[in-house]
């Protein structure tokens, strides 16, 4: 490793956030799905890891300061997930970007140490409908932060296939993800009030996707996670398709498990950014600004829990979504919903977040719900709230996509509910008001993107090359799931 990799590459300054995230499908050895993902993603990388270099150095001061951490982080990384760098130094090859800010790019977390935001919860058994295994999670942060990322579908040589929505490409990370074992991952950020508890460690972001490449179980991904010695405070829901399930309360210098029960919960557990444990209480922080603070983590946990109460027995993944974009405010010292909650203005108030974020600095930036038994995963870039989402070309609908046994069967699964979308906005036209301009635009563009994926799925089905098959394959299911949310978006604008 150089310092001279820390110079900023270029970029296209021109890049917005996509309407849907890009999927990145890539398989082999570690080091070979690196190459392909960064080949897939190479300008959202480029430009991913130019802003992890700006933001580090800004923090830290010089570029000495970062590089020092950088391969600090480096070697922590290979000495608990050698693979892991393996798929780094890939990605670099790949996407043209310096080994050194590949590994800023995924070591963010401990070299620019950022807010607590994010939830996650899990259901199962007598909470969800058919007694399947359901989870959710919201993704909040700052804009800069997040918005580019991609859904990575990886079938390693060694090791469980793995699907996980990835905050910014160029990342081996994940707050959410799903195994071909059943097992489902969801991590949140904690709270570090001592010194002790933010101490050098594996970056928190990296445990869920590091987890699932081995854990067959939830119990299995647990102890992968508890054996990794993770930088600072974070919170894990480990879930699986047998209805075990475990949130996992960490900091540097003391960590705790939690089951459901523990606290009142009935085959469902959740997690925000403070810690449910007695024995993780002394690690909260004394909030110096709202930034510290983990009161908008205990009105939003509250929230959750009260809406899976409310839906009881009847949880599926429709509900599972609506919880977690939910805009109504929980009063809990009244015990009521404030219902058509919009925020009052100026910046963030502690008491003023809903389970989706609209603030200024902070928003969900994306809603990702999971079932663990199928694989079936699905996504939403942005917050609910079409006007207050900083998202330039929003449709603010859920899409979908599966872990499958191969990346064509992924692509089918995208391109079927591509076509369920567009026959079900059809169908509501052909009843109602056919003179809907802004629905019949939407439903124009769902088959245009129906009729792309379809062109790039007929070319990697006739490409010569691992890597253009899996390219071509990356493009269709993107583009149908383009088609799914432009599709759903037009059957909303027929009231």
């Amino acid at each position: 490793m150089n310092i001279e990799g820390l110079k900023s590459v270029d970029f296209d300054s021109r890049i917005v956030p996509n309407p849907v995230k890009p999927v990145v499908f890539v398989s082999g050895r570690y080091y070979e799905m690196g190459v392909q993902y960064g080949l897939q993603q190479k300008e959202l990388i480029r430009r991913n890891a130019s802003l992890a270099l700006a933001e580090a150095i800004e923090i830290q001061g010089d570029r000495e300061a970062v590089f020092e951490n950088t391969v600090k982080y480096r070697d922590i990384t290979f000495e608990k997930a050698p693979e892991i760098v393996e798929m780094w130094e890939g990605i670099s090859d790949g996407a043209e970007v310096p080994f050194e800010q590949i590994v800023l790019l995924n070591c963010k977390i401990p070299i620019s140490y950022g807010a607590k935001r994010c939830s996650a919860i899990a259901a199962w058994g007598r909470a969800t409908e058919n007694g399947e295994t359901i989870a959710a999670g919201n993704v909040d942060g700052r804009r800069e932060l997040a918005y580019f990322g991609v859904i990575l579908i990886a079938h390693p040589h060694q090791g469980n296939a793995v699907i996980a929505s990835v905050d910014l490409a160029g990342q081996v990370c994940s707050g959410f993800c799903i195994n071909d074992k059943g097992v489902m991952a969801m991590m949140t950020g904690g709270q570090t009030g001592r010194t002790e508890d933010r101490q050098d460690g594996y970056d928190p972001t990296g445990v869920a996707i590091k987890a699932l490449f081995s854990g067959e179980t939830a119990e299995e991904a647990l102890e992968i996670a508890r054996e990794l010695k993770i930088f600072a405070g974070l919170s894990m829901i480990f879930a699986d398709k047998g209805g075990s399930a475990y949130a996992y309360e960490h900091t540097s210098a003391v960590e705790a498990v939690r089951r459901p029960g523990d606290f009142g919960e009935g085959d469902y557990i959740g997690i925000a950014n403070h810690y449910m444990c007695e024995e993780m209480q002394e690690a909260h922080e004394e909030p110096q600004s709202y930034e510290d603070s983990d009161v908008d983590s205990r009105v939003r946990y509250a929230a959750e829990g009260e809406l899976i109460k409310g839906s009881y027995g009847r949880l599926n993944v429709e509900g599972m979504c609506d919880i977690l974009s939910c805009n109504d405010l929980w009063d809990q010292e009244k015990e009521e919903w404030i219902e058509n909650f919009i925020p009052s203005g100026g910046y963030e108030k502690e008491n003023e977040c809903e389970p989706n974020m609209r603030g200024i600095i902070y928003q969900t930036t994306a809603t990702c719900c999971g079932k663990a038994e199928t694989g079936q995963l699905w996504v939403r870039v942005g917050c609910r709230d079409r006007f207050m989402s900083y998202m330039p070309q929003y449709l603010g609908e859920f899409t979908e996509i599966s872990l499958e046994k191969s990346e064509l069967e992924s692509v089918n699964y995208a391109e079927k509910a591509c076509c369920e979308a567009i026959w079900k906005a059809g169908r509501k036209l052909s009843m109602g008001d056919k003179e809907n301009i802004k629905a019949m635009e939407f439903l124009r563009d769902a088959k245009i993107k129906l009729w792309e994926a379809q062109n790039e799925k007929t070319k990697g089905k006739n490409s010569g090359t691992k890597g253009e098959t899996l390219l071509h394959y990356g493009n269709a299911a993107t583009g149908f799931m383009l088609g799914q949310a432009m599709a759903k978006a037009a059957e909303s604008f027929c009231g």
